[in-house]
C-alpha cells in the first residue's frame, strides 16, 4: 500500500488555490492552512477566520477518542482579508441590539429557521423554537420558508459579520455608563497560551514564545511614537491600553496557572 506523499499534498493544495477561489460552503476540504487562497463567503465563515483541527469530524465521542486526534476549533476573528476579498459588513441594530437566541444567546446567522410566518425563528445551536422575532426586524417568508429581504441582510447570508454592540455592552465595572461614544468600560484582557510540551521544548518554539512575548510586553515594539498633542515624559507609549490584564497559561498534558499579581515576588525577574 502506498503512504501519502504530504509534501505532494501540500504543494498541490497550495498551486490549486493560487488560481481558484474558495467558497465556503462547497463540498470541498478547506484550503490548508500553508495556501495563499481568496475566500467566498456563502455563509460559512471563510478559514481564514474559523478552521477545525480535522477536516472530517468523527460521528460519535468514542471515534474521537480512538483516532487519538485533536478536535478544536482556531478562531481569528481579526484576521487580515486580501485585497480580492469583500470586506467584512458592520451591522448596527440599535439599542435592541442584534437578535439572539433567548436560551443559548446564539446570534442570528444564516442557519437559523424562520417560523409562524416570520414571527419566531429557531436557534441551529440549541434548536429551541420559540424565539420571538423583534417588530422592528420582521420580514414574511416566501414558500420555501425564505425570509424576503434575505439577500439585503448580512447576517443571514455572510458567515462573518461584525455588529455593532448596544449600550448594555458599555457598562463599567462600578455600574456608570461610559460617554456617549462607547469608550470605556472593561479594560481589554490578553491571555498567553503558550505550548510548552517536549516538542515545543526541542524545536525552540517554546523559547521563541518565550521571547516574542517579553518583546511585546517590555521591548521596543511595545511602544509606539506619541502623537501630537499628547504628554509623554520620553516621547513613547505603550501600544497596550491602560488599566489592561495581561495572563499567561501553558500547556503540555494539563493546563498550568500562574500568580502575576505584582505582590507575589515570584511574578517578577
Amino acid at each position: 500500500m502506498s503512504v501519502p506523499s504530504v509534501p505532494f499534498a501540500r504543494d498541490a493544495s497550495l498551486q490549486h488555490f493560487r488560481k481558484t477561489v474558495f467558497p465556503t460552503l462547497a463540498r470541498q476540504f478547506p484550503p490548508n492552512a500553508a495556501s495563499d487562497f481568496i475566500g467566498h463567503d456563502q455563509g460559512n465563515a471563510s478559514p481564514r477566520f474559523c478552521r477545525l483541527t480535522l477536516n472530517v469530524v468523527p460521528t460519535t465521542g468514542e471515534l474521537l477518542n480512538l483516532s487519538h486526534l485533536p478536535l478544536a476549533l482556531l478562531i481569528q476573528p481579526l484576521a487580515k482579508l486580501k485585497p480580492e476579498e469583500e470586506a467584512i459588513p458592520v451591522l448596527d441594530f440599535g439599542e435592541m441590539g442584534p437578535p439572539r437566541c433567548r436560551r443559548c444567546r446564539t446570534y442570528i446567522n444564516p442557519f437559523v429557521q424562520f417560523v409562524q410566518g416570520g414571527g419566531k425563528f429557531q436557534c441551529n445551536m440549541c434548536l429551541f423554537p420559540n424565539n420571538e422575532v423583534p417588530p422592528e426586524y420582521y420580514s414574511p417568508l416566501d414558500m420555501s420558508g425564505t425570509r424576503l429581504d434575505r439577500e439585503q441582510r448580512p447576517e443571514l447570508t455572510r458567515g462573518t459579520v461584525e455588529f455593532v454592540v448596544p449600550k448594555e455592552y458599555w457598562v463599567k465595572k462600578d455600574g456608570s455608563l461610559p460617554p456617549a461614544d462607547g469608550k470605556g468600560g472593561y479594560p481589554m484582557r490578553f491571555l498567553f497560551l503558550v505550548d510548552v510540551t517536549e516538542n515545543a521544548v526541542n524545536r525552540g518554539s517554546l523559547a521563541a514564545t518565550v521571547a516574542g512575548i517579553k518583546e511585546a510586553l517590555y521591548g521596543q515594539s511595545a511602544y509606539e511614537d506619541v502623537a501630537e498633542g499628547e504628554v509623554s515624559e520620553d516621547g513613547t507609549k505603550r501600544r497596550l491600553p491602560k488599566g489592561c490584564k495581561v495572563a499567561i497559561c501553558t500547556f503540555d498534558k494539563e493546563i498550568q496557572f500562574y500568580n502575576l499579581h505584582v505582590s507575589d515576588d515570584r511574578a517578577t525577574e
